[in-house]
């Protein structure tokens, strides 16, 4: 069944994500929560710290047949296509949380889950793009 589930890049996509979530959570916790920092430069920094996990794992386990392109070239470009997402979701987590007063949680759940298919679709067609000879 694993071997099944995770067989397709969508699936292990999602697991990568998680553990994204997860780190960016952590982070929140930490500079929201127990250092009291505002809640739009908490989020921007956990979601960069998650960034760069997610990078990790996609760039090992998630998508295959991308080795013609150089690590630090999709780092690049990954970096640069989620940014656009780190802000976007950082505004919406700051909004749930000041506006509609929101658990910072929920709020990072809710954004996380509208930034789901834009990070995939950039993903799969800017960064790790399967070589021609895949096509």
């Amino acid at each position: 069944m694993y071997h099944r589930v995770f067989a397709y890049n969508f699936a292990r996509f999602i697991a990568i994500g998680a553990i994204g979530f997860v780190v960016n959570y952590i982070v929140l916790v930490l500079l929201f929560d127990i250092l009291s920092l505002p809640i739009l430069l908490s989020q921007i920094i956990g979601a960069e710290i998650a960034l760069l996990s997610t990078f990790t794992g996609n760039n090992f386990w998630a998508f295959k047949d991308h080795s013609h392109i150089s690590v630090r070239r999709k780092l690049v470009k990954y970096n640069a296509t989620a940014g656009l997402g780190i802000i976007l979701t950082a505004i919406l987590v700051t909004v749930l949380v000041n506006h509609a007063h929101l658990y910072y949680g929920l709020a990072l759940v809710i954004s996380s889950c509208a930034g789901l298919v834009w990070n995939y679709t950039l993903n799969t067609l800017l960064i790790f793009k399967k070589s021609p000879q895949h096509l």
